[in-house]
């Protein structure tokens, strides 16, 4: 590992006209209020599309080894954030303050397994973490030190060495909540590892015979019973039971578009599960289809069913342009998705009860680099979201609530 002193940036400030004097003494209050969450640095909420519910923008931060940034996760704890950056083929350590949520970075490391690292993943107890990388085809393991943030590579899995697919053109890992299993998404299916001794080992992989083309993400439902997968060159939405003694799964749902009431799974992206484990959101469009966030609904099967969907262009649901990485708050009151093309974060509420979305607004992250917008995080309160600004080579901090 080698430190370097991280570069901030700092939103400028930027206020629409007023039309009454009582409005513009209500925003002059409001920027006193974020300088002094600053620490006297000048920020504010991003004009995006005009709208009063913009999040406030406080800080920007940008690294030479974010080259390519795609991937953002906070420590439970809320003191640390990881990121992964594939054009440096990095996975970053960087210190948050809970309070102001800013970030200071603190420890790159970089190895030829790290090569395209485009995805990093916490476990449950925050003991390790999982980097999955494309370039090179592995998956990295971490032990991580609770008290210094600190990642040190324990095992990987490759490709070469695991002839089984699990690894070929691997984009994203997720621990199990027991930390006995790795899931991995891959070019053709979903591979499961083993855990054990802080070594992983092949125990399966499920390619739903060639339903699942190009899986990009991992989602595991909150009890750890089903897994989530997209794939975006199939156009496909997969639905796995796990077992959790053998951690094997097995294909029980694959929703395409036609099918089963829905129209906007080509180029399926990122999933999220709620925190009820009641819901899944699915974002698409990255790189080809549909420009779409859906909304499904679990059943006792295990299996979903389409709820609703918002399709770019259609309403007030504009400029989601290349569909990326969605998350569910910890509350599970929100939704937020990132649209990489349009450089923008669209923001949701949740009705816990059906599922269902409202569109509360959407805005531009960072610089409007395109490709931008490609990983977002909630802090374990709520409080701040994290924007992993792919071509800015930055990480973008928002104050929430």
């Amino acid at each position: 590992m080698k430190r370097q002193k991280p570069r901030v940036l700092v939103a400028s400030a930027r206020f629409r006209r007023m039309n009454t004097w009582s409005s513009l003494f209500r925003r002059a209050a409001h920027f006193l209020a974020l300088v002094f969450i600053c620490g006297g640095a000048v920020c504010s909420a991003r004009a995006g599309d005009g709208a009063e519910t913009d999040l406030v923008q406080v800080q920007t931060l940008a690294l030479p080894y974010l080259a390519s940034v795609t991937s953002v996760a906070v420590s439970s704890d809320g003191r640390f954030l990881y990121a992964a950056a594939f054009n440096s083929g990095t996975v970053a350590v960087c210190v948050r303050d809970p309070q102001t949520g800013l970030l200071e970075g603190r420890d790159e490391i970089a190895t030829p397994d790290l090569q395209a690292a485009v995805r990093i993943n916490l476990s449950k107890n925050n003991e390790y973490a999982a980097a999955a990388a494309f370039g090179a085809n592995a998956v990295t393991l971490f032990k991580r030190d609770a008290a210094s943030g600190q990642l040190t590579i324990v095992d990987t899995a490759r490709h070469a060495e695991n002839d089984d697919g699990g690894l070929d053109f691997v984009i994203d890992a997720k621990l199990s909540d027991d930390h006995q299993f790795l899931y991995t998404a891959s070019a053709n299916g979903v591979g499961v590892f083993q855990l054990k001794g802080d070594k992983l080992s092949f125990v399966q992989a499920e390619t739903a015979q060639g339903q699942l083309k190009g899986v990009r993400c991992i989602a595991m439902s909150p009890n750890g019973s089903s897994i989530y997968t997209t794939a975006h060159l199939s156009g496909t939405l997969g639905v796995l039971h796990r077992d959790a003694k053998t951690g094997k799964v097995e294909l029980v749902q694959v929703l395409k578009n036609g099918e089963n009431d829905v129209t906007t799974l080509d180029g399926a992206f990122r999933a999220a599960c709620s925190p009820d484990g009641k819901h899944v959101y699915v974002s698409s469009g990255r790189f080809q289809g549909d420009q779409a966030v859906t909304v499904f609904e679990t059943s006792g099967e295990g299996k979903l069913r389409r709820v609703e969907e918002y399709v770019n262009g259609v309403g007030e649901f504009r400029g989601f342009q290349g569909g990326n990485d969605i998350t569910v708050s910890p509350d599970g009151t929100r939704v937020y998705a990132v649209a990489s093309m349009s450089d923008r974060l669209f923001r949701f509420q949740r009705d816990p009860d059906s599922g269902k979305l409202t569109l509360l607004g959407s805005q531009q992250v960072g610089v409007n680099e395109t490709p931008g917008s490609a990983g977002v995080c909630f802090s374990p309160d709520g409080k701040f979201v994290y924007v992993a600004d792919e071509d800015a080579n930055s990480i973008v901090v928002f104050k929430d609530r």
